[in-house]
């Protein structure tokens, strides 16, 4: 049985990737016929090849979130969770409250209130908290979130101009997520930018990351694809790039 599914598989590579060559877009039946091939034989390397070739054409919420659900389950740091949340929360993959919830958490402990407040607020509008005292949970989150937002906004030029003097470009980079998540995609690429020019960075790949997602926002296509592509090939960071770039 194996052999058939691999037999399809291959048929329907080729098939697909003669449409590609010739400039057309390949079907949805298509893509899922080798998604679900790969899944028969149990080849996560080939689904995830599958799943990234259906959002690309196809860019549905519900395959957005296989991709996002894979990610997840890899054991990771914070700051590559932060950011696997803030590209499940842009192509609309977040369905559940805990996960709002803990994306706003993380984005508040990595200096980004104006991120936890937007995605607490986005949570709300889409009523995803079913339970009252999730509802009383994520409402204290949000509470103490805008606080903290409204803090750092007041003090954001200060922090920058601090962060101009320093040997290397880390603050930068950090207030640029801040701006991101203040909905200021043009000064998180203003800043960005001047610290990955700074050097010395600790997290080079994902300040490469973020100067893409808002040169993305600022629908600046090329620059963003540039700046994706700049993030190593064997850094934590690089699937979430490529996927990004799609």
């Amino acid at each position: 049985v194996q052999g058939d599914y691999k037999g399809t598989l291959k048929f329907m590579d080729n098939y697909v990737d003669s449409q590609v060559r010739r400039g057309e877009t390949p079907k949805k039946q298509s893509l899922e016929l080798i998604l679900s091939s790969c899944v028969k034989i149990k080849d996560d390397a080939c689904t995830t090849g599958a799943l990234e070739r259906l959002v690309k054409y196809y860019p549905t919420p519900e395959y957005w979130q296989n991709i996002m659900y894979s990610l997840f389950r890899q054991d990771t740091d914070d700051k590559v969770l932060l950011n696997t949340f803030r590209l499940a929360a842009d192509v609309d993959a977040l369905k559940r409250g805990e996960e709002y919830t803990e994306m706003a958490q993380l984005a508040i402990e990595q200096g980004s209130p104006g991120e936890a407040v937007s995605t607490l607020e986005k949570a709300f509008a889409k009523n995803v908290f079913t339970e009252q005292r999730d509802k009383d949970r994520a409402q204290r989150l949000t509470d103490s979130a805008k606080t903290r937002a409204a803090a750092d906004r007041s003090s954001m030029a200060k922090n920058e101009s601090v962060a101009n003097g320093l040997p290397n470009g880390d603050l930068l980079v950090q207030l640029g997520a801040a701006y991101l998540g203040f909905s200021e995609p043009d000064k998180a690429e203003a800043v960005i930018s001047r610290g990955i020019t700074k050097g010395n960075l600790k997290h080079v790949d994902e300040a490469h990351l973020l100067l893409g997602i808002a040169e993305l926002r600022l629908k600046k296509m090329d620059e963003a694809r540039k700046a994706f592509g700049k993030v190593a090939a064997d850094s934590k960071y690089a699937r979430l790039a490529k996927l990004w770039s799609l």
